[in-house]
C-alpha cells in the first residue's frame, strides 16, 4: 500500500510537472502573441499618425494662403476706405535692459501686443500690423 501511495504521488507529481511545462508554454506563446499584436498596433499607429501629419501640414499651408489673401483684400478696402492704419515694432533690449525686466509680448500673427502691468495686470492691444523686435527700423 504504501508503494502504491509512492507511486501515485510520483505520477501525480510528474503529471503536475508536465502540466506546469505546459502552463508555461503556453504563457510564453500568449505574450509573443501580445508582443505581435502590439508591433501591429504600433506599425497602424505610425501609418495613421504619418497620414494625419501630412494632412495637418497641408491644411495649415492652405490656412496661412486664405490668411495671406484674406489681409491683401482687407488691407485694400482699408485703402478704399481712406482708413487710417496703425503699425508697431517693439524694440530690442538694449544691452543695459534685462531680460527679467521684459513687460511687452508681440505677436505678429495674431497683431497684439501684450503689456504686463504689475499693479493692473496684463493689457492687450491690437494693431494692423505687429513687427518683432528683431527686425531693425532700417528700410528693405
Amino acid at each position: 500500500m504504501a508503494l502504491e501511495a509512492l507511486e501515485a504521488r510520483k505520477g501525480l507529481a510528474e503529471l503536475q510537472h508536465a502540466h506546469g511545462v505546459e502552463l508555461q508554454e503556453v504563457r510564453v506563446q500568449l505574450e509573443l502573441d501580445n508582443l505581435r499584436k502590439a508591433a501591429e498596433w504600433e506599425t497602424e499607429w505610425k501609418d495613421s499618425m504619418g497620414v494625419l501629419e501630412g494632412q495637418l501640414e497641408e491644411t495649415s499651408a492652405k490656412y496661412a494662403q486664405l490668411r495671406e489673401e484674406n489681409d491683401v483684400l482687407y488691407n485694400e478696402v482699408q485703402d478704399l476706405k481712406g482708413a487710417m492704419r496703425v503699425f508697431v515694432r517693439v524694440r530690442s533690449l538694449l544691452e543695459t535692459d534685462s531680460a527679467d525686466t521684459t513687460c511687452v509680448d508681440a505677436s505678429g500673427e495674431r497683431k497684439e501686443v501684450v503689456v504686463h502691468c504689475p499693479k493692473a495686470g496684463p493689457k492687450h492691444f491690437k494693431f494692423d500690423k505687429v513687427f518683432s523686435e528683431e527686425l531693425s527700423q532700417v528700410r528693405r
